[in-house]
């Protein structure tokens, strides 16, 4: 068992290194090396950092959703708009055929 402070330098070494992925697995692999206490933070960090991106990744498709939507609204009314501009030209084509 690994005492505290090499756990510590250890840890702290990867970071210094800006080994993000390094330092993680480090912590995950020693995890049971840690003190209750730390352990427990260790858990919730992990654990908060994972709410976090789970968050951001539903706010991420609940804009992408949104912006289809509004997309949709757009091209039904287009649509709608297309429709009246063909029924008008229809209706004026046949004012214009009565007339002559």
């Amino acid at each position: 068992m690994a005492d505290l402070q090499d756990l510590t330098k250890q840890f702290d070494t990867l970071v210094q290194a800006g080994d993000e992925k390094a330092a993680r697995a480090f912590l995950v692999e020693n995890l049971q090396e840690f003190p209750q206490d730390m352990r427990e933070k260790i858990i919730l960090a992990f654990f908060a950092e994972a709410a976090v991106t789970q968050a951001d990744e539903i706010g991420a498709k609940a804009d992408i959703q949104k912006e289809g939507a509004d997309a949709l609204d757009i091209l039904s009314q287009a649509r709608a708009e297309l429709e009246n501009a063909q029924r008008i030209t229809e209706l004026q084509d046949q004012l214009g055929r009565r007339e002559n």
